[in-house]
């Protein structure tokens, strides 16, 4: 899917050079988490392109 694989690479959370486009119907789910101990947000991500597994974390080199 081109525009989650776009998504994915401007955030870098994507390598171009060693990856295919996201299968179809592939997801990217983003959760946005406040530590009253910390001033700054954390956001995570995480990954789903198949149906038969869970979504896993993964770590942006940006945000």
């Amino acid at each position: 899917d081109k525009s989650l694989y776009n998504l994915m690479t401007s955030i870098g959370i994507y390598d171009p050079q060693f990856e295919n486009l996201p299968p179809y119907a592939s997801g990217l789910f983003m959760e946005l988490h406040q530590n009253p101990a910390q001033i700054e947000p954390v956001i995570e991500f995480w990954y789903r392109n198949e149906t038969s597994r869970q979504p896993y974390r993964l770590i942006s080199s940006k945000c």
